[in-house]
């Protein structure tokens, strides 16, 4: 064999070997990329955060829809113009405050892999219509 035979046979291989192990490592990883979800999905502090975030979320959009009503008698009894303007204001930001709140958990209870592991004795869903006045 003549020393460019050698060459392109070096080159080659030094080409070689690192695509097909890049190959052979992308490949290893799709393939066991579904048990890598469900070991984390299941791991006991996803489960815990899991399960204590659907409990934190519900008490925090329950004490929203409660401001929302106390600010509605608020509203309802304040005569001064700009103080109802004041007061409009805290309402529309509670109000926003109460959507994302039941957006994030009625989407976190579409979830697969957070559903899972709502308390039975949690809402399915939070209804959005209660963060209105």
């Amino acid at each position: 064999m003549n020393k460019f035979g050698i060459f392109v046979a070096a080159t080659l291989a030094v080409v070689a070997i690192p695509v097909g192990c890049s190959f052979l490592s992308t490949a290893t990883t799709v393939a066991t990329a579904p048990s890598r979800v469900i070991n984390q999905t299941l791991e006991t502090n996803n489960i815990i955060a899991s399960y204590d975030w659907f409990f934190a979320v519900n008490a925090q959009y329950n004490s929203k829809v409660a401001q929302l009503a106390q600010q509605k008698q608020f509203l309802a009894d304040e005569l001064d113009p700009a103080e109802k303007q004041k007061l409009r204001m805290e309402v529309s930001a509670i109000q926003q405050s109460c959507r994302e709140l039941s957006n994030n958990y009625n989407a976190n209870s579409e979830k697969m892999n957070m559903s899972f592991f709502r308390d039975k004795d949690l809402p399915s869903a939070l209804d959005e219509k209660a963060c209105e006045i």
